[in-house]
């Protein structure tokens, strides 16, 4: 929320902007989980002791977990309170989930499981695109034993890293 300050006449009102009260704190109790001062499978703090950690109302911490819940951090139960989640449930492609997690983004195999994903989705794309591609587009080599003729045209017109399918050449 903004707040006017009024000023004299003929002066625009200017505009004070109060921090961010609700995002810091979202932040915080992620970066506990994060680097497990809030492991795993086990409750968070009632909301009332979260208020008094973070020194902000029930409103803040309600709207904070809320977020946590949306990322897949943490699970809200009714008359049982909020658990962490297991990493292996967090949203970690999230923008916020990565920034959160910053130095303990080693500890997870993310980068692992990237490659994996694009060693399984590449040559399946670029079998895609090499089927329904124009062949007067693609200038074809009739040379024997020149496979990789059309390689670099396909990697000038595609924005995707082709390097699967290159690799193979």
């Amino acid at each position: 929320m903004d707040s006017i300050e009024q000023q004299g006449e003929g002066e625009k009102p200017r505009v004070e902007r109060r921090p961010r009260v609700r995002r810091n704190v979202t932040a915080s109790i992620a970066q506990d989980i994060c680097c497990d001062r809030y492991p795993a499978g086990l409750p968070l703090p009632r909301e009332n002791d979260l208020c008094e950690i973070y020194c902000v109302s029930r409103t803040v911490v309600r709207e904070s977990l809320k977020i946590l819940e949306s990322k897949g951090l943490v699970r809200g139960k009714p008359r049982i309170g909020t658990t962490v989640c297991d990493k292996d449930d967090w949203n970690i492609l999230d923008a916020d989930v990565l920034e959160w997690m910053g130095p303990h983004l080693e500890d997870s195999d993310l980068l692992g499981c990237i490659i994996e994903a694009r060693r399984t989705i590449e040559p399946a794309a670029a079998e895609y695109a090499a089927a329904r591609a124009r062949r007067r587009r693609l200038p074809i080599s009739t040379a024997p034993g020149d496979r990789c003729a059309i390689a670099p045209t396909i990697r000038k017109a595609s924005p995707m890293p082709t390097s699967c399918s290159i690799r193979r050449c």
